[in-house]
């Protein structure tokens, strides 16, 4: 959600931009060939993920689909848009860097060995979650990983980035907090009974979600 406008994506293969205050259906965006996975609005732009393996980056004003992002190989399952560049995480194991504007990957971040679903992007740092237990920063300048956080036992699926602090919501029930300058984990937050799927962070305090239910709020 930006300002006034929602975007959503759905199993039929479009998107779907709406005004939140009259709740219509401003445009609806065809392109994608299967189910859209991803979405990540930004000012007035949107990009989405696909299980047609491709990137698709939209005005959601005039609902034109502005360039398309080829080169996974397998369905895209997470995306993260700063304006200017475009980070997309794949059941390929690959983590990407694009340059929407020429269409050109940057960097292929090789190194999970499972999917990925997760991602953060501040601009200097990427940071990618892994069905591998792994989570993974990289420089985004030089494509570098460096670090690689464990500890998790499983699925990754949300996480948070706040300035250097990182965290990080998994199917094994916990939540975790890092420093992704060092790549120390500083707390193991327990107590949550289901996986966690989704993470809120504000201030000093973590609020943690499943599937549709809030569980708990961890401080």
């Amino acid at each position: 959600m930006s300002g006034n406008i929602v975007v959503s994506g759905s199993t039929d293969r479009t998107l779907k931009v709406w005004d939140a205050e009259s709740g219509e259906c401003v445009h609806t965006l065809y392109g994608h060939t299967s189910t859209v996975r991803c979405i990540h609005l930004h000012d007035k732009q949107v990009v989405s993920g696909s299980r047609d393996a491709t990137l698709r980056l939209w005005d959601v004003e005039s609902g034109e689909c502005l360039h398309v992002l080829t080169g996974h190989v397998a369905a895209v399952r997470c995306v993260q848009y700063d304006g200017r560049r475009v980070v997309s995480g794949g059941y390929d194991f690959m983590v990407k860097v694009w340059d929407p504007e020429t269409e050109t990957c940057l960097h292929t971040l090789q190194g999970h060995t499972n999917r990925v679903y997760s991602l953060q992007f501040d601009g200097a740092y990427v940071v990618s979650g892994s069905l591998d237990t792994s989570i993974r920063v990289w420089d985004v300048v030089t494509g570098a990983c460096v670090h690689t956080l464990t500890g998790h036992q499983s699925l990754t699926s949300g996480m948070e980035l706040k300035n250097h602090i990182l965290v990080s919501g998994n199917a094994d029930s916990t939540v975790r907090v890092w420093d992704i300058r060092t790549g120390q984990c500083l707390h193991t937050l327990q107590g949550v009974c289901v996986c966690v799927c989704v993470l809120y962070c504000q201030s000093s305090l973590v609020h943690v979600y499943r599937s549709v239910v809030k569980t708990q709020t961890l401080v």
